[in-house]
């Protein structure tokens, strides 16, 4: 039976694929891929794709290969979540030191890298396969469907402007995909940005965490913004950290008069790893391509479910660039209860509530203004 979500529909849809393409799947899960996928079936698949992400980085990359080795990790013996828990964090130092290192296709493959940029002024490097691009593409429109968005609706992207395969651009091609109209308007000066929202009347405008703050503080005092009846406000953060409290949202929503939405996605991961629903209860985790946990700040020791600590994360469908037990910094808590939105099989993250150190600051590999520059050049100019 279908799920009644459309963004949990899409991952128990991705494990049906699997469960039809691979025979060792179909032995676990004794089943068909047209049958109903439970919170079992969730749990089966997580572990057989940490399993065969093991195994895979250790044939084909190199940083991997070196760390297993030198801590004794052996593929065959990771059989369990915690036997899993056992093998050491991947961190961002370590995707400065040297970024091809991970690779585990050649670089021809690669059709797209960002680039994150560390305060002391080095880079780290994330790589991208077009079917990996893809695949962001296709979980994003699933998501935006879960919230509403259909074929007779407008959506306004607000993203800095970039080179194709961007993020304003991967936000489109996902809006189109759901068979709204997607319109950028980049991160422009504000006035001229809501002259341009009362003009395309989108039911939903999605952009960066602190410019849309920014932008609402600054406007209010002179517009009623209610008048544009936006329905929608996703504020989307990750790579920085970025509040997004009670209050927030809350004077937020009183200025639009709309839903004032969370969405997490780091460019290590891709972008595109969680996302609030209508109810705001949580931020459901796109579990089809990440296995997400919890450790403690100061242990490191994995963590219950609903305990705070820091986000890790690991790529469960990537093959260029696979990350394994990455440590985003990210301090949350892991949130395992059906939703009102239909939502019954995924788990949630609770919000980012603070990051461990410094953030860094992100930018596209191929962009020619840093995505910090600019903003900090808009709300410049926007000081009323």
């Amino acid at each position: 039976m279908p799920s009644l979500n459309p963004f949990e529909e899409w991952v128990h849809q991705s494990i049906r694929r699997k469960i039809n393409s691979d025979k060792a799947f179909q032995e676990i899960f004794k089943k068909k891929g047209s049958d109903e996928i439970t919170k079992s079936d969730l749990e089966k698949y997580k572990l057989y794709k940490l399993k065969e992400m093991v195994r895979y980085v250790y044939d084909r990359s190199i940083f991997y290969k070196k760390l297993f080795e030198k801590n004794g990790i052996i593929p065959e013996e990771i059989n369990s979540f915690e036997d899993f828990s056992k093998i050491p964090f991947t961190t961002a130092r370590d995707v400065v030191e040297n970024p091809y290192l991970f690779l585990c296709i050649t670089q021809d493959g690669i059709l797209r890298g960002f680039t994150i940029e560390e305060t002391e002024g080095r880079f780290r490097r994330i790589f991208f396969t077009m079917d990996e691009l893809l695949n962001i593409i296709d979980s994003i429109s699933y998501a935006i469907k879960m919230l509403g968005v259909n074929a007779n609706d407008t959506v306004q992207i607000v993203f800095p402007f970039e080179a194709q395969w961007g993020c304003n651009h991967l936000v489109e091609e996902a809006v189109r995909r759901t068979g709204a109209e997607p319109v950028s308007t980049g991160s422009i000066d504000f006035e001229e940005q809501f002259k341009k929202i009362l003009d395309i009347k989108p039911k939903m405008i999605i952009g960066s965490n602190p410019y849309l703050v920014n932008m609402t503080r600054a406007l209010s005092l002179k517009y009623d913004l209610r008048k544009a009846e936006v329905k929608i406000i996703l504020l989307s953060r990750g790579c920085e950290f970025h509040p997004f409290t009670k209050s927030i949202r809350e004077e937020i929503e009183k200025a639009w008069g709309c839903k004032a939405l969370d969405h997490y996605g780091t460019m290590e991961a891709g972008m595109a790893n969680a996302i609030e629903c209508l109810y705001q209860n949580g931020l459901h985790i796109n579990e089809a391509d990440f296995y997400y946990e919890v450790v403690d700040v100061k242990s490191k020791e994995p963590l219950p479910l609903g305990n705070e600590g820091e986000l890790i994360f690991t790529t469960l469908s990537r093959i260029g660039m696979p990350l394994i037990r990455f440590r985003t910094r990210d301090v949350s808590y892991l949130i395992d209860k059906s939703c009102k939105c239909g939502v019954s099989t995924l788990r949630s993250i609770g919000g980012i509530r603070r990051k461990l150190k410094n953030g860094s600051k992100s930018h596209s590999l191929l962009e020619p203004f840093y995505l910090i520059k600019r903003l900090k050049s808009f709300l410049n100019r926007n000081k009323f």
